[in-house]
């Protein structure tokens, strides 16, 4: 029994090693892209925002590594420019993240440039969390970019008479509202009619994991197209390897 314990016991050691070693191969990773600091089991919650109060617990950067495993491959994808651009300073992991109560699989912070990550979240899906992280480091990216909530330009694109949140409130995260129901032509979801900055990110996430349905839907949507082309039209001009060579990339990774 004992020899038993031992064994267990070297196991769950080699398993946290493991974890604490990508943490740390990671950390240094992104301390030279552009200076970003990667956090885990750290961070003084709450934190009180404009918009609310985030509350979360903190993770050990021992028990991570799973999830660093995913943000590894999806964060990947991005040139070191484009995160440089965007302003991100900080990634925290935690989980039990919420704000203002309401709870949240990510928090895009662009007061304090930190993206909030809650490596519980989600866990029945991958594809739901690979999206999320894709969603949120969008919303910091439009706001860098200056086109941010309103842009008139996109919302010109979709047919006449639609306003954005008239389809009734949707909460910001929700896995149902998430899923790709294309409710109304131009639009993956009700996520996405809820907010201009929801609907870009929806489109952009979807593309970063090189979705499916996503895929299909363009094939008729000819208002989705038109989003999709101002989109990477915008990206490519706000950050130069962000053109075609990226997005074939993207293609490749999913």
């Amino acid at each position: 029994m004992r020899r038993l314990w031992l064994v267990i016991a070297f196991f769950l050691a080699a398993a946290w090693l493991r974890g604490s070693v990508l943490y740390d191969q990671l950390k240094q990773e992104y301390q030279g892209k552009g200076g970003v600091e990667l956090v885990a089991g750290s961070e003084p919650f709450p934190v009180t925002l404009g918009a609310g109060v985030v509350a979360g617990k903190n993770v050990p950067k021992s028990d991570i590594d799973i999830y660093l495993y995913l943000f590894r491959k999806e964060f990947g994808k991005y040139p070191a420019e484009l995160i440089s651009l965007t302003g991100l300073k900080r990634v925290v992991f935690c989980r039990e993240l919420s704000i203002n109560g309401q709870a949240r699989a990510a928090v895009p912070d662009g007061e304090n440039n930190t993206l909030y990550l809650d490596v519980r979240s989600g866990i029945y899906s991958e594809t739901y969390r690979r999206k999320i992280i894709h969603h949120a480091f969008y919303r910091l990216l439009d706001e860098a970019s200056h086109d941010g909530p309103g842009d008139a330009d996109w919302v010109a694109l979709n047919s006449p008479g639609f306003h954005y949140g008239s389809e009734g409130p949707v909460a910001e995260g929700d896995n149902k509202a998430s899923l790709i129901s294309h409710p109304a032509p131009g639009f993956l979801n009700s996520w996405a009619m809820s907010a201009v900055e929801e609907d870009k990110a929806e489109i952009f996430a979807n593309l970063m994991v090189n979705d499916l349905k996503t895929r299909l839907l363009l094939k008729d949507d000819e208002i989705l197209r038109a989003k999709v082309r101002r989109l990477k039209d915008t990206l490519a001009l706000f950050c130069r390897p962000c053109g075609e060579d990226f997005w074939a990339r993207v293609v490749k990774q999913f």
